[in-house]
């Protein structure tokens, strides 16, 4: 039996739709491949359902940096704790190997640990013995990148270049799944006995791996959990008991189960917005159902065509279950030979459109899962979809058939209802990626309280960090260069070094704060405002105890006055110069907290040198010119800056580093907007070939009464602009509840306003027009003399 004809498949509407449906499969791939990396995270992870990260609340914010001493005490004395690990997010971003008595430069993103995070996770060791990971000199790296550099169990490697201490490889571990929390890391580092009895560095992440079955000890033993806090306070010094504090701390566990998928924590966290993976597979979903929706509708716009040719067979003795079957048939043909375009555009069309976006190697090609449900799913849709076309041309009489007669069956209302929720698909999409994109540039627009115009920003060496006067003066010898200041690190990040420190009003209180250690200069060369108070002095670097700049939140919410007595880095109180005006210290997801500008003073730490370099360029200059004498005088200073590799960006690119997801979801969104377009027009375009073949005689006739072919296209735009404007006001509501969830993530949003659901609806009309008029304008130019000897 002969299911496809291959004239048939080689029409323009065939070709159409199999370009459709392909596009429409690569989509579906991609997207729940995606989908199932969000849905999965920590799958892998052994246990993972008896893994917790412990966190804490104090008045209603939830935060995961802890100290050391806490961590301990309830890792040791909390029953269900079958093993817990100390970890620390920010150790290295890079080390160097020495080979051939030279040190080079690797790109190994290395956290911190104590050897009972190998456990909690369960790591998993090729060769070595973890035994040794005692103190700083070890650490262990991954197989992947043990055999990436040429390292091995035994060679030495440095932190940092100018530092005299080796660290020693102690192991090779087993890379984690891409989708864990730790698979960004390509090795990890020691950290011994640091802070283990210092209560006021608040720097660690801590996860604890309970004993199967125990469940959540938040929920479980919460009584247990205060009296732990309580003997805890008692170790420290804090006799008395304050009923408010114990009310407003509480210790909070979270499921590793759960974690990717919380609400956002202050410190480390590897967190995605559930809502946006969820409408990653609804987009999906879109995506197939649409292509699938103009299959029908090509279908039905080929109903004239085959009518004859169907009843012919049945005639001639062809059974209506064998027509069925080869109508369904050339349904599975169709798209298998889809499936096998779509690997195509995914290996190609699709590689290419999310470069940079999407690892596809890691999170596409090798998910096997997402390729058998694709399969399942495009197969199941072809049969499903096309049974009733099957059923409805068998069912025509051979007689009306035969005569080129049409069938009276009312199908139109199921046609224009199946386009209509492709319009409105569409104009959703679109109204939507309007809204990201004008939040993405809101973000890198909004005023954030201080300059960030003009600025360059590198990390330095120690030595050159030690040299600041003489960088200086090197650089300010460029008349382009009009000044440069200093700091610990980026300055707009999610999360940074935290202090807890006395409450100056209640000896038995802590407060907590933000801390950035900066150079004296550093406020004046941003552009940040003193609000009550001074700014730093330069003779404050040699202050004893530190001095310290509050912003007004700090001020307000912690009741912090001039002569309130905080301590630095030192035991004894630092010297509070001011307070400074409120501005966006963080990414914009995140609200004003309390923050600090802090100078050590004359003994600094030697482990928070101010290696980050900023320059302020003047206006207009060339930046590449700027940057390479900034890069040439750094060298002079200290040749090993080269081996460094360094980078020197713009401020602007240091803060788009905090805005990566949403600018992948951006350019997601934009992209499969367009892809869920492509294929609605394509499915209108359907829907016009049907309307202008079973109005053919109609069309003759009015152009024999004198209807000109701006009339017959006037016609057709019509219906199709008024379906497009009933189907925007019910996708405007939905768009509205869509992009306030999407904006409730954000403490700071563009503003949801009217223009983008008008621009949204006339790009919407704009398409539909044209595409309405390019599928009709052969109908109503055809000679209406050749129509209506036909008809």
């Amino acid at each position: 039996m002969k299911l496809v004809n291959i004239k048939t498949l080689f029409s323009l509407p065939s070709l159409l739709n199999i370009v459709g449906i392909a596009i429409a499969i690569a989509a579906f791939y991609v997207l729940v491949s995606l989908a199932d990396h969000e849905f999965t995270f920590n799958k892998s992870i052994d246990r993972h359902e008896d893994i917790y990260q412990m966190t804490y609340v104090y008045y209603g914010s939830q935060n995961n940096n802890m100290p050391r001493p806490l961590s301990e005490h309830l890792g040791r004395n909390l029953s269900p704790v079958e093993s817990f690990g100390i970890f620390q997010s920010w150790a290295a971003s890079s080390v160097f190997a020495n080979k051939g008595g030279v040190y080079n430069k690797i790109a190994l993103n290395c956290a911190g640990c104590t050897v009972g995070l190998f456990d909690v996770f369960g790591f998993r060791f090729a060769e070595g013995d973890t035994a040794r990971f005692k103190t700083h000199g070890s650490m262990v790296i991954s197989r992947k990148n043990a055999e990436k550099y040429g390292l091995k169990v035994g060679d030495m490697v440095k932190t940092d270049i100018q530092n005299t201490d080796e660290v020693e490889i102690v192991a090779v571990y087993d890379d984690f799944e891409h989708n864990t929390e730790f698979a960004q890391y390509g090795g990890f580092l020691c950290i011994g006995d640091d802070n283990v009895d210092n209560t006021s560095n608040w720097n660690y992440t801590v996860y604890m791996k309970m004993f199967p079955g125990s469940g959540n000890p938040s929920t479980v033993m919460p009584e247990t959990l205060k009296d732990l806090l309580k003997t805890y306070s008692k170790s420290q010094g804090d006799d008395e008991d304050d009923e408010e504090e114990a009310e407003n701390f509480s210790i909070q566990f979270v499921s590793l189960d759960d974690l990717h998928f919380h609400a956002p924590i202050n410190g480390f966290h590897q967190q995605f917005d559930k809502k946006l993976a969820y409408t990653i597979v609804i987009l999906a979903i879109f995506v197939i159902v649409i292509a699938f929706i103009n299959y029908f509708n090509f279908f039905m716009a080929r109903v004239p065509l085959r009518l004859k040719s169907i009843n012919t067979r049945k005639v001639l003795g062809d059974s209506r279950e064998s027509l069925i079957m080869s109508v369904v048939g050339e349904s599975v043909i169709f798209t298998v030979i889809s499936i096998a375009l779509a690997a195509v555009i995914v290996y190609v069309v699709i590689a290419s459109l999310v470069s940079g976006l999407v690892r596809m190697d890691e999170l596409v090609y090798s998910n096997y899962k997402a390729l058998i449900i694709t399969i399942l799913t495009a197969l199941t849709a072809s049969v499903l979809t096309s049974l009733y076309p099957a059923f409805h041309i068998t069912s025509v009489p051979p007689a009306m058939a035969l005569k080129g007669q049409m069938t009276q069956r009312h199908d139109s209302v199921l046609r224009y209802f199946l386009i209509g929720f492709q319009v409105a698909a569409s104009v959703l999409l679109i109204i939507c990626s309007l809204f990201v994109h004008k939040n993405n540039d809101y973000f890198m627009t909004r005023d954030i309280g201080f300059d960030r115009s003009n600025i360059l920003s590198t990390f330095t060496t120690s030595k050159i960090a030690d040299s600041p006067e003489a960088v200086r003066q090197k650089l300010l010898q460029n008349s382009d260069i009009i000044d440069v200041t200093w700091a610990a690190n980026d300055f707009i990040k999610p999360s940074g070094m935290n202090w807890g420190r006395q409450d100056p009003a209640d000896e038995n209180k802590n407060i907590n704060f933000d801390v950035y250690p900066v150079a004296w200069n550093f406020l004046n060369f941003m552009g940040i405002e003193i609000a009550e108070g001074r700014d730093f002095a330069e003779n404050d670097h040699l202050s004893a105890d530190g001095v310290i700049i509050f912003n007004e939140t700090a001020k307000n919410q912690l009741g912090i006055s001039l002569e309130s007595p905080i301590r630095g880095h030192h035991p004894e109180p630092c010297t509070i110069a001011g307070f400074c005006k409120d501005f966006n210290s963080k990414p914009l997801q995140y609200g004003i907290s309390p923050y600090a500008f802090y100078v050590f003073g004359k003994d600094p730490w030697a482990h928070w040198p101010l290696r980050r370099l900023y320059v302020r360029t003047a206006k207009n200059v060339d930046v590449q010119k700027a940057t390479d004498y900034i890069k040439a005088a750094l060298i002079e200073i200290d040749p090993d800056y080269e081996i460094l590799s360094p980078e020197i960006v713009s401020f602007e690119k240091e803060v788009e580093r905090n805005y990566a997801n949403e600018k992948n979801v951006m350019a997601m969104v934009t992209i499969f907007t367009v892809i869920a377009i492509i294929i609605s027009v394509m499915g209108i375009f359907g829907i016009v070939l049907f309307d202008t073949e079973r109005r053919r005689k109609e069309i003759g006739i009015r152009k024999v009464n004198g209807a000109t072919v701006v009339e017959i296209l006037a016609m057709f735009n019509r219906k199709f602009l008024i379906l497009t404007a009933i189907c925007s006001a019910v996708a405007i509501p939905l768009a509205y509840i869509i992009i306030n969830s999407y904006f409730s993530q954000f403490a700071y949003h563009y503003s949801v306003n009217a223009w983008p659901f008008v621009l949204g609806v006339l790009m919407a009309m704009i398409a539909t027009s044209i595409v309405v008029s390019g599928a009709s304008f052969k109908a109503a130019n055809e000679n209406p003399v050749k129509t209506l000897k036909t008809e």
